[in-house]
């Protein structure tokens, strides 16, 4: 559980991993709008039951997350959030590194300008580094956002998207820092052990037994009742894919489908029988009707794995999962766009081969 990371201390902060009891306090900051515009995976807060199910999220993630607390004469106060965020093999920028988190963080407008934000991003810096030993940090912010970029850059990072449009307000800044810079910079043992004490089991890469890919799934049934398709006969050869936005934040899972068929998102509702989320039995049901080829779902691939030429991917984001697309090299994402990375903070789940 996330409880199981130190709480730490600075000179006016306590960074406290974060609770159930501490729901009021996060709804204080995420309830303004201005704190939550800037923060990826955030939405804004209306009522103490939604920071409760966001913390339940921290704590079943087993998130590296902790509450910002100011120090008063009143006890601590929570002020905001602060937390590191695992990044998937695939990220092009931190792919030669065994271990790399991205640095995350939001606080209180009334507390701007202060210097907290920094003095918590370095204690949370130092644990990554000292403590769980990660390779590299990254951190990000938008072209706008010169707040966030004076803690990066107050940080020690280093920027590695040299060549960006800086008229374009949301464009992203890309930063990194690496442990043997930090290290160095502050004249730290590579064999320091200040949090010895830290169980760093759940950073390390499980071994899997990988099976043998069978042709198609042996359950998918050869025709639909009522479909005029079949696995003979299928609605088009996949040779080529046009993306497709998704009309609502429900609506991914449809939206793959439509891309795979060449289909309206509105036809895929249609045989799907669902205008929300959709699990992989939806999937399955449309695929079916449509007469495309799957092969068994692979469950938990290696994040650095190669991927099928064409296939349909879960991916786990901090606030939700998500379907995409992947086609040749390009993740056709119906949120993100056309892409050739996995979508920002996202942690491969499922692959589901499709035969064109």
């Amino acid at each position: 559980m996330s409880n199981t990371l130190p709480s730490m201390e600075t000179e006016r902060l306590v960074l406290l991993p974060w609770k159930l009891e501490y729901a009021e306090g996060m709804l204080l900051f995420a309830s303004n709008e201005n704190v939550i515009n800037s923060a990826d995976n955030w939405s804004v807060m209306g009522h103490v039951r939604q920071a409760k199910t966001k913390i339940k999220r921290f704590i079943d993630r087993n998130a590296n997350e902790w509450a910002i607390a100011l120090k008063t004469e009143n006890g601590n106060k929570i002020i905001g959030s602060i937390g590191i965020w695992k990044h998937a093999k695939s990220w092009k920028d931190y792919s030669k590194y065994n271990l790399s988190f991205n640095l995350v963080y939001l606080l209180a407008e009334e507390y701007w300008g202060m210097g907290l934000c920094t003095e918590a991003a370095q204690k949370v810096m130092h644990f990554a580094f000292v403590g769980i030993k990660c390779d590299a940090l990254g951190a990000c912010h938008l072209n706008w956002n010169n707040r966030s970029r004076s803690v990066i850059e107050k940080c020690g990072f280093n920027k590695i998207n040299k060549n960006y449009d800086m008229n374009d307000p949301k464009t992203g800044i890309n930063y990194c820092l690496t442990r043997e810079n930090y290290l160095n910079f502050h004249g730290i043992s590579q064999d320091s052990a200040e949090y010895g004490i830290v169980d760093v089991s759940k950073y390390e890469q499980k071994p899997r037994i990988e099976k043998p890919q069978q042709k198609y799934d042996p359950r998918q049934p050869r025709q639909s009742k009522g479909s005029p398709y079949s696995i003979d006969n299928p609605i088009r050869k996949i040779d080529g894919i046009s993306w497709i936005k998704e009309p609502t934040g429900y609506l991914c899972g449809q939206s793959c489908v439509a891309m795979l068929t060449a289909v309206s998102v509105d036809d895929v509702i249609k045989i799907m029988g669902t205008d929300k989320s959709t699990s992989h039995a939806h999937i399955r049901k449309a695929l079916n009707y449509y007469g495309i080829r799957y092969a068994p779902i692979n469950r938990s691939p290696e994040p650095h794995a190669n991927l099928p030429e064409l296939c349909l991917i879960v991916f786990t984001l901090p606030e939700y999962r998500h379907w995409s697309l992947y086609y040749k090299g390009l993740f056709y994402d119906p949120e993100f766009g056309i892409i050739n990375e996995y979508p920002p903070n996202a942690v491969l789940c499922d692959v589901w081969e499709i035969y064109p």
